[in-house]
C-alpha cells in the first residue's frame, strides 16, 4: 500500500456564483432644507426731461444739462426655507424667502443754478 500526500493546491478550484452588485438607493426628497442667495444687480438708465412748459419752455436750459446716463450696481441676497414630501416619482412641497436688494444711482444737473 502507498501513501499519497495532498495539498490545497492540488485540490480543483470552484468558481464562486456570480452575485449582482446591489441596485444603487434612491434618493427620498422629503425632509426640511434651507439656503442663502447671494448675487450683483446692476442696471441701465436714461432719463430724459420734459419741460411741459417749466423754465419758460425755455429747451435750451434744459439741453445744456446734457445727456445722463445712469448705470447704477448693487447687492442682492437673501435666505429660504422648505419641506418637500416625495410619493414615488412625484415632489411636492412648500417654500418661504426673504430677499433685500439694495441698487440705486443718481444723477445731477448742473445746467439750472440753484
Amino acid at each position: 500500500m502507498s501513501v499519497v500526500e495532498a495539498n490545497a493546491a492540488d485540490m480543483p478550484v470552484k468558481a464562486q456564483a456570480y452575485q449582482p452588485p446591489p441596485p444603487p438607493a434612491v434618493y427620498n426628497w422629503t425632509g426640511f432644507y434651507t439656503g442663502l442667495n447671494v448675487g450683483a444687480a446692476w442696471g441701465s438708465y436714461d432719463p430724459e426731461t420734459l419741460t411741459n412748459g417749466f423754465l419758460g419752455g425755455s429747451t435750451a436750459i434744459v439741453n445744456a444739462a446734457g445727456a445722463q446716463s445712469l448705470k447704477p450696481l448693487g447687492f442682492i441676497g437673501g435666505t429660504q426655507a422648505g419641506y418637500n414630501w416625495q410619493w414615488g416619482p412625484l415632489v411636492a412641497g412648500i417654500e418661504t424667502d426673504i430677499d433685500y436688494l439694495h441698487l440705486n444711482g443718481a444723477a445731477i444737473s448742473r445746467a439750472i443754478p440753484s
